[in-house]
């Protein structure tokens, strides 16, 4: 964060008779997170495996036709008030190439300023 542009590669796969979602990032590295996407009782849900350690859980919130609006699912068994962790993240998909995610974390009890990450795919 705060370093400019920076090369890296997000994986997609899709999982479980394409049922589920997963992408992947830095990928072998210490910072290696994974996000799986999934039905969550008729909404889309997500849970966020993160270099933080934990696995906060999110519900979408609210979408159009651009943007998934993600908000954290109390159900997690996360400790809001005690455990840094990502507590929400959007997804606004600008064109066939480019995505940005925007992500609201909780840090030692503080809500940190979000840092949008502008993901563009390569062609090979």
């Amino acid at each position: 964060m705060g370093q400019g542009p920076i090369d890296m590669t997000a994986q997609y796969r899709l999982l479980a008779g394409g049922t589920v979602l997963e992408e992947r990032v830095f990928a072998g590295t210490p910072n290696e997170m994974i996000t799986m996407f999934y039905d969550k009782d008729g909404k889309l849900a997500l849970t966020h495996y993160c270099v933080m350690g934990n696995r906060p859980g999110m519900l979408l919130k609210s979408s159009d036709a651009k943007t998934l609006r993600f908000d954290f699912d109390k159900t997690c068994g996360i400790n809001v008030a005690k455990e840094s962790h990502m507590h929400a993240m959007t997804l606004t998909f600008d064109d066939q190439d480019t995505m940005t995610a925007s992500c609201k974390a909780i840090i030692d009890g503080k809500e940190m300023a979000e840092h949008p990450t502008t993901l563009r795919r390569v062609k090979s």
